[in-house]
């Protein structure tokens, strides 16, 4: 026996039984259906009156003219694009939706609930793209949805049942949807691709379970009336621009995030929110142009503050920089034209790399600083510049000797509008005097 004739003998030998399967074409009048001779199943291809059709009953199984019955398991890509539709009565054995399947079909369950029937394993890409029905139920036999499968659909709401086995949501599944007003993801979900539920500008509440360990990046991005965001622990990152643009004001990390993404919340209408102690950066631009933001305190553990971080946060007053903070970097704070009090906890001062503080910032801002440190802030670049020097024991110093009309200070070093005139204790400073005022 020849090499050739040898070789050619081991790869027949190699190719799996599937390889040698008769895939045959069938039709009722109706649907046009593609049979697998050796699985003994069948595949609905296309509707072969998509203009007429309303209302179709795929049976469980199919009978070919040699009297051979075969299993309905798959929906092929496309079979009932641009179909009209209105409903459909799905096979008990369907494993797999493909891509495209029912995408474009206006009428199909228009207003009504879908469910998906249990069973089905797969959802292919933009399987049900702009159908209008109003709402979704997914069974707990899905293991994936892929990529914008239920994109620009018209659901208010979605229910998840708890899946059997680890199921992934893929790229832009439920993008677009902008009638969608709450999510609850649920357990046994392990991924979450980008953008799956960005520009849903009617969503105002979603959960996250532990079994997700990233919010993707754009995965909530432009969610303009997003207000509640609920992360469990467990959860270890917010993937970049994850909630770029959305509505969230209040937020609370749990402890087990360490890594944000840049850009993040960049945009978006946050006024508070609780960092994770075990958070080491603050990253590139993450809460940029986030003009509601007032006040942040940094974690403990973050040694960077990165390009952009806080860049033109124009409602910005107050900023807590922790001791571990060791590199500002580019623009983290410019355009935080009113920032009137930087506290920064750092014995020697944090590198500042490149134009860090706008002029407003460093002419009016407050640099509380610890007490043996000033002649350090003092002589640093990034730190010199800022006009008045606070030490921890409320002594201050002024940089800048040309001005000496009275300031007025709140106990919390805020420095007040103009003169006091509620009851309570102030501190006035006038050059380089302090003293404490009292108003009964």
């Amino acid at each position: 026996m020849n090499t050739f004739l040898r070789l050619t003998i081991s790869l027949v030998m190699a190719l799996p039984l599937s390889a040698f399967a008769e895939l045959r074409q069938f039709d009722d009048g109706t649907l046009k259906y593609q049979i697998n001779t050796s699985t003994k199943e069948a595949a609905v291809m296309k509707c072969l009156k998509s203009s007429q059709t309303k209302e179709i009953v795929i049976l469980d199984n199919i009978m070919t003219d040699d009297g051979k019955t075969y299993k309905v398991t798959e929906i092929m890509s496309s079979a009932f694009s641009k179909c009209k539709l209105k409903s459909i009565h799905f096979p008990v054995y369907l494993k797999t939706i493909g891509a495209e399947a029912f995408s474009n079909c206006p009428n199909f369950y228009s207003g009504k609930n879908f469910d998906v029937p249990d069973g089905v394993k797969t959802i292919g890409m933009d399987a049900f793209y702009g159908c209008k029905f109003s709402s979704l139920s997914l069974p707990s036999s899905l293991t994936k949805v892929e990529e914008g499968a239920f994109q620009n659909t018209t659901i208010t709401d979605i229910r998840f049942y708890k899946p059997k086995s680890s199921l992934t949501l893929e790229f832009r599944a439920f993008r677009g949807c902008k009638k969608l007003t709450s999510v609850a993801i649920p357990s046994g979900v392990s991924k979450m691709g980008q953008a799956i539920f960005a520009d849903c500008t009617a969503l105002t509440s979603v959960s996250i379970p532990a079994t997700v360990t990233t919010v993707p990046s754009m995965g909530f991005e432009d969610c303009t009336a997003l207000k509640s965001v609920t992360l469990a622990a467990g959860i270890t990152k917010i993937d970049f621009n994850a909630f770029a643009g959305s509505g969230i004001e209040n937020m609370t990390l749990p402890s087990t995030i360490k890594t944000i993404g840049q850009g993040a919340f960049s945009g978006s209408s946050i006024r508070t929110i609780s960092l994770s102690q075990n958070l080491k950066a603050v990253s590139y631009m993450m809460f940029s142009g986030c003009a509601n933001l007032t006040s942040i305190s940094i974690p403990s553990n973050v040694t960077i503050i990165e390009s952009g971080a806080f860049y033109e946060c124009s409602s910005l007053a107050s900023v807590v920089i922790p001791a571990s903070v060791k590199t500002i970097e580019q623009a983290a704070f410019y355009g935080c034209d009113r920032l009137m009090l930087v506290r920064c906890d750092a014995a020697t001062p944090p590198s500042c790399e490149g134009t860090v503080w706008g002029d407003p910032t460093l002419d009016n801002a407050q640099l509380v600083i610890p007490a043996l440190s000033v002649d350090k802030y003092k002589s640093a670049s990034g730190w010199s510049d800022f006009r008045w020097l606070y030490n921890s024991s409320v002594e201050m110093t002024e940089t800048d000797n040309t001005e000496l009309q009275p300031e007025f200070y709140d106990l919390n070093g805020l420095r007040l509008p103009s003169a006091p005139a509620n009851h309570g204790i102030y501190i006035k400073v006038t050059g380089n005097k302090s003293e404490k005022i009292i108003i009964p």
